[in-house]
């Protein structure tokens, strides 16, 4: 069994960080793939894993992955990355607008037969 010490605890969970031409870091994180009656059966120890190991966790039935268990820091990354992405489609959104013009719902309406 491999032990990685990260973030100031040991983990079984292999955790490789290598950096990115831009000097920016990028965490690589091996995920382990459980079915879901063996997720079922080992929820408490899932959840630890997750919480206090750091790793991702696939759960799969019948060959394909329905769901993940990972960590709150790594749920907390996504809801920031899709923010900004928001963010970004809104401005560009505006941006069009100004440009462009727009029209009204009523319009909209009339153009769609709705």
């Amino acid at each position: 069994m491999l032990l990685v010490y990260n973030k100031g605890k040991w983990s079984k969970n292999p955790v490789c960080v290598r950096q990115l031409p831009d000097g920016q870091a990028e965490r690589m994180v091996n995920m382990t793939t459980l079915t879901a009656t063996q997720a079922r059966r080992q929820l408490p120890e899932m959840l630890n894993r997750a919480a206090y190991g750091g790793e991702r966790i696939a759960i799969k039935r019948r060959g394909k992955v329905l769901a993940a268990v990972v960590p709150a820091e790594d749920l907390d990354l996504l809801q920031r990355l899709e923010d900004e992405h928001d963010i970004r489609e809104a401005k560009k959104a505006i941006r069009d607008y100004e440009k462009h013009g727009g029209i009204s719902l009523e319009e909209f309406r009339k153009k769609r037969g709705l």
